[in-house]
């Protein structure tokens, strides 16, 4: 069952760090994201309930202006849910929402990179949803935050995940 919470797309702005940061302390990625969000190639989408913030996620339907590409397009970046609340279908709902907004935008396969040695509960989900590897696992770098909000960089693995939105499949490898 999933919770009756409210999904709120492109409302949030910078001045909505602080808030954020109570879910997630990486204030710098996050006013990067916030600073990034158009509300229209590239999404800011929050859940609350309550008037809690439980979780967000960055859509991205093109690349972005400034930082670093996307491996691919549409790509779904940074989904995350206070941990108190997983296992409860929010980020069920956040996927099944960026699913139809990249639908809207013409588009036809959803991407997303996950971490699978880090992130195993986030691979088991996108693959219970649909998803499959669209490559081999491969080793990247990339600046990473604490709970304090420190940010270092380090190697981690990585792979690329894809969904046929609507009816068909992504070829897996």
């Amino acid at each position: 069952m999933y919770p009756p919470g409210e999904l709120h797309l492109d409302g949030y702005t910078e001045s909505d760090t602080s808030e954020l940061t109570k879910l997630r302390n990486a204030p710098t990625q996050l006013h990067r994201y916030l600073s990034e969000a158009d509300g229209e190639g590239i999404r800011f989408l929050v859940y609350e309930q309550d008037n809690e913030i439980r979780g967000f996620v960055m859509l991205f339907l093109r690349q972005p202006a400034q930082g670093s590409p996307k491996s691919h397009i549409p790509k779904i970046s940074d989904l995350h849910v206070a941990q108190r609340f997983r296992s409860m279908g929010m980020g069920t709902i956040m996927i099944a929402r960026m699913e139809e907004l990249a639908l809207a935008f013409g588009h036809k396969v959803m991407h997303v990179g996950v971490d699978p040695v880090d992130n195993p509960r986030a691979l088991a989900l996108y693959q219970r949803l649909g998803y499959a590897p669209m490559d081999a696992p491969q080793q990247k770098k990339a600046v990473f935050y604490d709970a304090k909000g420190n940010a270092t960089e380090r190697e981690y693995w990585y792979i690329n995940l894809g969904k046929q939105l609507g009816y068909g499949f992504v070829d897996a490898i």
